[in-house]
């Protein structure tokens, strides 16, 4: 049920470029949590799990944010030993997301950018329902990166996003549109009272360091797909004219990138 891509390697280079990531979303992360608070409403001592947590930005934050008991779950160890680290506090540890659950114990259960490494997305909401407890409450925030508006138009990047998309769901990688479809999951899994909030985040010419890190972004991780791409995906020409597209908007007068992230919530 994973995507090739769910255990990437925990270098030095990716955890930092997770932990800029993050930073950079504060807009997005800060409107996850005003969402959760009005719906899942934790309370103090609330029992919080992420699965998925990567390097335990967000289940440390959610601890800070909610004076909660928060966990998180990640299958790559080289993850969880940076997060042991840098958060203490919060108790992480390295899991399998869909083993079987022991007992019901958690108030809230959250996955942010993890159900798109998924196929089927309800199933992974069912498999961990047993850790919720009755009346607790499952969380998500992924992408849509069909929503994404790039100005300067890069010439050719919806074709590509889209051919792009269908190839990583092929062969069972990352759904580039997992955002929109998570209602559908949830409703799928059996939760009620369900709530969605889209979530924008803008990088612009007004921030042009930023602008350029997250396009930079962008371009490595089309390039590191490169081999797998060229001939399946885009020609050779054609991925290169889009990785110089994107370049030039770094550079370009007024330019803009505006994301897009869902945030759903429901009640098990």
């Amino acid at each position: 049920m994973t995507g090739n891509r769910y255990l990437r390697a925990a270098s030095p280079e990716e955890i930092k470029r997770q932990l800029r990531t993050f930073a950079r979303m504060e807009k997005t992360h800060s409107g996850f949590v005003s969402f959760l608070r009005e719906t899942a409403k934790p309370r103090k001592g609330s029992r919080i799990l992420e699965l998925g947590c990567g390097c335990g930005m967000m289940a440390d934050r959610l601890r800070r944010e909610f004076s909660a008991a928060a966990e998180g779950w990640d299958a790559n160890p080289g993850y969880i030993a940076y997060a042991a680290g840098a958060y203490p506090r919060t108790a992480c540890a390295a899991a399998d997301l869909m083993s079987a659950p022991e007992r019901a114990e958690f108030d809230l259960i959250l996955f942010r950018e993890t159900l798109m490494e998924f196929s089927s997305p309800a199933a992974v909401l069912k498999r961990n329902l047993g850790r919720l407890k009755r009346g607790g409450w499952f969380a998500a925030l992924e992408p849509d990166y069909g929503a994404t508006v790039i100005y300067p138009e890069v010439p050719g990047w919806r074709d590509f996003v889209d051919r792009y998309a269908r190839f990583c769901s092929a062969a069972g990688n990352e759904d580039f549109f997992a955002g929109r479809r998570l209602p559908e999951a949830f409703l799928a899994a059996g939760l009620r009272n369900i709530a969605v909030r889209p979530l924008v985040e803008t990088h612009s010419f007004l921030d042009r360091p930023a602008l350029k890190e997250f396009l930079g972004a962008e371009i490595m991780s089309i390039k590191a797909d490169a081999p797998l791409l060229t001939g399946r995906v885009f020609s050779a020409a054609g991925l290169a004219a889009v990785l110089k597209g994107l370049a030039a908007v770094a550079r370009a007068p007024g330019a803009y990138v505006q994301t897009s992230m869902v945030a759903v919530c429901g009640q098990r």
